[in-house]
């Protein structure tokens, strides 16, 4: 059984897509107009010169920030073309014993049971959901904690919900 991450990415209607960088160019944009400002205009106090270095530096440092986040961070996330929506994880913890009626309510797509069921707080077992934004469809599976690893009980469970 593979995880629910790379399960999903297997799935024809999902693919990656990745965060949009307009915020990277606001902020090069900012410090540009700052480096301009600065250079063109002569005879400021030091006081606003100084300003705009500021400004410069910040949107510089900003823009290194940003750009290590899109480039080693995970910028990725799956994206439903038949849905036109992003898929959102959600996380909920439940006791060891809370399995079959889990995984219940999951095969019979009956989300009044599965909301019935107990949660914990220190996880036992893990309910890993991506859903849209609407919450029309929900890829689910069902984890175990060992340590730190999670391992998958279940395969993935799509439940279209109709609204």
């Amino acid at each position: 059984m593979q995880n629910i991450k790379q399960s999903i990415y297997s799935r024809p209607e999902i693919r990656h897509c990745i965060k949009p960088l307009w915020t990277a160019w606001v902020l090069v944009a900012i410090g540009a107009v700052s480096a301009l400002i600065y250079l063109s205009v002569d005879g400021l106090s030091p006081n606003v010169a100084s300003l705009f270095v500021y400004t410069a530096g910040i949107g510089a440092c900003s823009l290194l920030f940003v750009l290590c986040f899109y480039l080693f961070g995970d910028s990725r996330f799956p994206y439903s073309t038949k849905l036109r929506s992003r898929l959102e994880p959600t996380y909920a913890y439940y006791d060891e014993s809370s399995l079959q009626p889990l995984t219940d309510a999951l095969a019979q797509c009956d989300e009044a049971a599965l909301g019935a069921i107990k949660r914990i707080s220190a996880p036992g077992l893990v309910l890993v959901r991506y859903s849209d934004t609407p919450e029309r469809v929900y890829y689910s599976q069902i984890l175990r904690r060992e340590g730190k690893k999670l391992t998958p009980l279940t395969d993935i469970y799509i439940n279209e919900i109709q609204k």
